[in-house]
């Protein structure tokens, strides 16, 4: 550097004097000006404890991608959420080494993604969900080992875990430590009575004691229910009609055993009385776009014509449209005409079935005009019909 800054000076001094008639004082200030520039930008670009940093990271990360690709897919997923380049670059490393990406799923995934080592698979995270809070998938995660059978026992580990702890005494209680659930399907109404007049006198043969508490909020339960989290329990339907008789009826903090195993009963019987039927599709669809801006439900049985319509943008002589395949999972962009969009009615969150399409050249900036592609192609939808209405 010592030695060719000095040359490119003289020679920039020369050219300004000699080509462009420039005064000898002018060429020189111009010339220190932006060799000050070049040589701050060399000083800083790339010294070698920038280079060498680098070089490491990228040697690691490589090391890392190579040896142990489903780790390293699980990392990238979380740290360029949002960035949907690189993740499109991730989901195809990930599909070359047989690793599946599968939505959220209760007792395999945590908060953010999560991977299953014995069937190379990641597990997408519950705050990619609108509306639940940031800790939530990793509580609910640590009740993945409980022997629930059913939501409602699910419902009591969330937001009533309190254990009871009875000693020796003489009565018809048993002795032993006991959760709420197993207090109220082991003890009769009279035995549960009896432990209630114990509390009452403060006797030292029963004990009370609280496990971990779930801050897991009205919002964050119905959200995850909405999008099949608890699938293993049931239908989306049937389980919100569960959480909100248990929400109604059961309260974690009355003290009275007896009542609560009532009504804990009550709960259980309800959920045993609900047919597993499921919302309307259409109602799937609305739900899983509004809370997480995008789409999972596929069915192979549907026409390969009926299409989820996720947006709309309406410019001056044309309609933008999204459009999400049931039948195959993926979302594209068409276009309609004014004509047909101020007759249809369309909203954002219908269901169409598609009727005529066509292909038309796509209009592209070309030497500063619009002008018609030779070679690119726009889809045009120029007919549908409603197949359901947006609530």
């Amino acid at each position: 550097m010592d030695e060719e800054v000095p040359k490119i000076k003289r020679a920039f001094v020369k050219t300004m004097i000699n080509v462009y008639q420039d005064t000898q004082e002018h060429a020189e200030k111009i010339a220190d000006d932006f060799i000050q520039v070049f040589m701050d930008a060399a000083n800083y670009g790339f010294s070698i404890n920038h280079s060498m940093a680098y070089s490491y990271i990228g040697y690691i990360s490589t090391w890392l991608r190579y040896y142990y690709p489903l780790e390293w897919c699980t990392a990238a997923f979380q740290i360029w959420e949002g960035k949907q380049d690189k993740l499109n670059r991730v989901i195809s490393f990930a599909k070359e080494h047989n690793i599946q990406l599968k939505p959220f799923k209760f007792g395999k995934s945590k908060s953010g993604y999560y991977l299953e080592k014995n069937s190379k698979t990641i597990y997408e995270g519950t705050t990619s969900v609108k509306g639940v809070s940031s800790d939530v998938g990793d509580q609910l995660y640590l009740l993945r080992d409980k022997q629930n059978k059913t939501f409602t026992d699910l419902l009591m580990d969330i937001y009533d875990n309190s254990q009871v702890s009875i000693k020796s005494i003489d009565g018809d209680l048993k002795p032993g430590t006991y959760d709420t659930k197993e207090l109220y399907n082991s003890f009769n109404e009279d035995e549960l009575k009896q432990l209630d007049k114990l509390v009452k006198v403060k006797s030292k043969t029963v004990t009370i004691g609280y496990k971990q508490t779930f801050a897991v909020t009205q919002r964050d339960l119905l959200n995850l229910i909405l999008l099949n989290f608890f699938s293993d329990f049931g239908s989306p339907k049937k389980l919100k009609s569960v959480y909100e008789k248990f929400h109604k009826t059961y309260k974690p903090k009355n003290k009275r055993f007896v009542g609560k195993s009532q009504k804990y009963h009550e709960c259980l019987e309800y959920e045993k009385s609900l047919d597993d039927d499921n919302f309307p599709l259409i109602t799937t669809l609305q739900n899983e776009y509004d809370l997480l801006g995008r789409c999972l439900t596929t069915n192979s049985n549907i026409p390969s014509n009926y299409a989820f319509v996720t947006s709309l943008g309406v410019r001056s002589n044309k309609v933008i449209v999204g459009l999400y395949s049931i039948k195959h999972g993926k979302e594209v962009k068409a276009f309609v005409s004014k004509r047909l969009y101020n007759s249809s009615s369309i909203v954002k969150g219908d269901l169409i079935k598609v009727g005529d399409t066509s292909a038309r050249p796509k209009t592209i900036m070309q030497d500063g005009k619009w002008v018609k592609s030779k070679t690119d192609k726009d889809l045009w939808i120029d007919s549908f019909e409603h197949v359901n209405k947006a609530n």
